[in-house]
């Protein structure tokens, strides 16, 4: 399609994430009264990608770039192209935003389906349940499995019979969901082309957390659409995360009915089940009303206190206290950080789970004298004058408000001790800097060596920047490894595997 305005999509996740990001493309096209060319990954739907002219669009003056932490009138950018104010467009993010879509029915010739592709013929009585499983099961933080209890109190509530059509695979949560619903249907998969026209040939769909499921759902002829606001479909879940902000409550279309859950992280299939056995109640239907309430991101219970008491490990805290997972979910806090700090602390909350460092004392020897310790340079911020007398302090006792020792910048900085014999270690306790947020991330990737001569160190474990691991520098920034064989050696080195870096730390307790 030959046109005045060329709009290129950043290729962004799947065919889900594909019709969205080209809805949001087609209703500035629609408002604009413009024709475009679309470079769009979207093949399912014969749009084809060339990444040379995607980056030549990106880096042009003349381009437009929209992403997602920003917030878009679609009107007044529109506007703009209408007057020629605005030459390409690049869409580089998911615009996960339902504001920004025109009526289901502007779209149903873009993504036309053959109804003849569904091969499911559901009874009057049935309704067809959309179920995600596969990669979710290991857990991903804003995919969390929907709860089984969910569909048993669908179920039991309208009186339907259940449908399972989706990732039928061998997993835990696939199997459970056989064992509590023993005499009902379960389809596996079809592929994309052939699950979207099941999807969109249902006259009851419940949806799972996944936006293939949304965007098919959104696009049905269904008459009822049962809404799970979970993970990812709850906006306070994404709000204000850098990789995008989400909010797809369709508030304005009336086939939905919306079941609220608490604020529910996705874990590993036996941990999740674990965690949310604490929660009895695990959801409960809400009106249109609420949705509309909690599709506008705004907390009911506001502070002005700017100073924060401590950072809150947000997966411990939901966890621990289900009474606040609930009252962040109803929209009475902004979030975990807000909630420990307007009310949580009052309440005798614990922001972090306390270190049992105890344990450890009480099991372990920690070693108190070394044959000799070093560190790979020192700098203007050491303590010591020389690498001996400054890495000897991370060994002293005393936990230094800011480090103990303190690098140069350079290559792969490393600290190390020689112990007056061969030791068997079984735990390393490590402090990392805690008084500056950006200073404590230059921590990874630290890797944990050992050696027996001082010269040849083998690897036995290295520190990766993941989200548990940022939530340990948010919180308590204290590192506990555990080698419940022992680690037998005559010398350990800690060492920050980065061309160009510096090793600074609180203090190091090694246990034997």
């Amino acid at each position: 399609m030959s046109g005045n305005i060329t709009c290129s999509i950043t290729p962004l996740g799947n065919v889900g994430n594909q019709m969205i990001q080209l809805m949001v493309a087609k209703t500035l096209e629609y408002y604009s009264g413009k024709i475009f060319s679309y470079n769009h990954l979207c093949p399912d739907f014969g749009y084809e990608f060339n990444s040379d002219r995607h980056e030549e669009l990106l880096n042009s003056p003349d381009t437009m770039v929209m992403r997602d932490h920003n917030v878009y009138n679609m009107e007044i950018i529109s506007e703009k192209i209408r007057n020629n104010e605005i030459k390409n467009i690049v869409i580089d993010g998911y615009m996960q935003k339902y504001e920004y879509f025109l009526d289901k029915s502007f779209y149903e010739d873009l993504f036309h389906i053959d109804p003849n592709e569904n091969d499911i013929n559901l009874s009057e009585d049935e309704i067809l349940i959309n179920i995600r499983a596969g990669e979710i099961c290991n857990g991903i933080w804003a995919y969390p499995l929907v709860p089984i209890s969910f569909y048993k109190n669908l179920i039991e509530k309208t009186g339907y019979t259940p449908v399972f059509m989706g990732q039928i695979d061998n997993s835990l949560y696939v199997n459970l969901l056989k064992e509590n619903f023993p005499n009902s249907k379960f389809i596996n998969s079809g592929g994309a082309w052939r699950d979207m026209a099941r999807i969109r040939g249902a006259s009851r769909l419940c949806i799972t957390v996944s936006t293939f499921s949304w965007v098919n759902s959104y696009l049905s002829g269904a008459r009822e659409i049962y809404y799970p606001i979970l993970g990812l479909f709850h906006p306070n879940v994404m709000n204000g995360y850098y990789i995008c902000d989400v909010n797809l409550l369709p508030v304005k279309d009336l086939r939905y009915k919306y079941y609220l859950f608490p604020i529910i992280r996705g874990d590993r299939e036996v941990e999740y089940f674990e965690n949310i056995k604490k929660i009895k109640n695990i959801c409960k239907e809400i009106p249109k009303e609420m949705a509309l309430f909690l599709s506008k991101n705004k907390s009911l219970i506001s502070g002005n206190n700017n100073n924060k008491f401590e950072n809150v490990d947000e997966k411990f805290y939901l966890l621990k206290y289900t009474e606040a997972a609930w009252e962040i979910s109803q929209g009475l806090y902004k979030d975990s950080q807000d909630h420990y700090e307007l009310i949580g602390k009052e309440r005798g909350y614990e922001p972090y789970e306390n270190l049992n460092i105890d344990y450890y004392e009480n099991t372990f020897r920690k070693l108190s004298e070394f044959s000799k310790v070093n560190q790979s340079s020192v700098s203007k911020h050491s303590r010591g004058a020389f690498t001996e007398d400054d890495a000897k302090n991370a060994l002293s006792g005393i936990i230094y408000p800011d480090y103990a020792f303190h690098t140069e910048f350079e290559k792969n900085p490393w600290w190390v001790v020689e112990f007056k014999n061969p030791e068997s270690i079984k735990a390393i306790c490590i402090y990392n800097r805690r008084d500056d947020l950006n200073c404590s991330f230059r921590i990874f990737p630290l890797a944990i060596e050992i050696s027996n001569n001082g010269v040849d160190f083998e690897e036995v474990m290295q520190i990766q920047e993941t989200s548990e691991t940022v939530s340990i520098l948010k919180t308590h920034n204290v590192f506990l490894m555990n080698f419940a064989e022992g680690l037998n050696c005559k010398f350990l080195r800690l060492i920050v595997k980065k061309d160009h870096e510096a090793l600074h730390l609180r203090k190091i307790d090694i246990y034997v």
